[in-house]
């Protein structure tokens, strides 16, 4: 179980994720972070969820003052309620995006139970540059080196670990985002090494990293995603909230 330590630390980081101070009121909050990206790829143009008897909604500013008079929860509507009403008001926006349910998780010292594989596993650097490439032999040059630019700084940190089997890299997982306290961890598997506990192994030492350093891993997951939720568990993450993430393009 959680130390209560803990499950404090994730509620302070996560109400400053979120945006919300003492003098919210009402559902929607406009947060700066929530126009920025995630992991890279995304934004995280809202997320919506329970906090003790309230319903919040994180909302990019750009959309927050027009959603404000859309989006008015309470706690007795069922999220699959609340996510067809955000998805009702935020089409009349947004053409291309994503919503769906996810969970967060979060792990510390006393219910982490790290798991190793006898693959090699390797934080990256330029010495494994080019084999972390070779799944890609037709990608130029110029994107290739935009890719690596653009993690330099994870790279340099050592927070970006790779599974090699066969001689190729099979599994990485990195961290990425950290804000307030909480680091967000990743994790892709090329489809032929899945099922090998090598996600398993690399999330368990990006959750080392953190841990290491008294930051909390925070491990985001689709909650049908039942791969990524049942990898989380056996690691000793605990589900912190349930929440409805709206994603576009970064």
């Amino acid at each position: 179980m959680l130390a209560e330590s803990t499950k404090a630390a994730f509620n302070d980081f996560y109400r400053q994720y979120l945006g919300i101070t003492a003098k919210c009121a009402g559902t929607v909050i406009a947060c700066k972070r929530r126009s920025e990206p995630f992991c890279f790829y995304y934004r995280h143009l809202i997320i919506a969820t329970q906090i003790e008897d309230n319903y919040f909604c994180s909302v990019a500013p750009e959309y927050a003052e027009v959603l404000s008079g859309e989006l008015n929860f309470n706690t007795t509507e069922t999220v699959d309620e609340k996510l067809m009403a955000i998805d009702d008001a935020l089409c009349k926006l947004l053409e291309h995006y994503s919503i769906a349910k996810f969970y967060s998780n979060t792990n510390d010292k006393n219910t982490f139970r790290p798991y190793e594989v006898s693959d090699e596993i390797v934080v990256l650097s330029d010495k494994y540059r080019d084999m972390f490439f070779s799944p890609w032999p037709l990608r130029g040059n110029g994107y290739k080196e935009k890719y690596w630019r653009k993690r330099e700084q994870l790279i340099r940190d050592g927070r970006y670990f790779m599974c090699i089997k066969d001689g190729r890299p099979a599994s990485y997982s990195y961290i990425t985002d950290i804000d307030n306290g909480g680091a967000n961890i990743a994790v892709v598997t090329n489809p032929a090494y899945r099922k090998m506990g090598l996600g398993k192994a690399v999330v368990s030492k990006a959750t080392e990293w953190c841990l290491e350093r008294n930051i909390l891993p925070i491990y985001v997951v689709d909650q049908t995603n039942t791969a990524s939720i049942n990898l989380a568990e056996s690691l000793g993450y605990e589900r912190m909230t349930e929440e409805i993430r709206v994603t576009g393009q970064a």
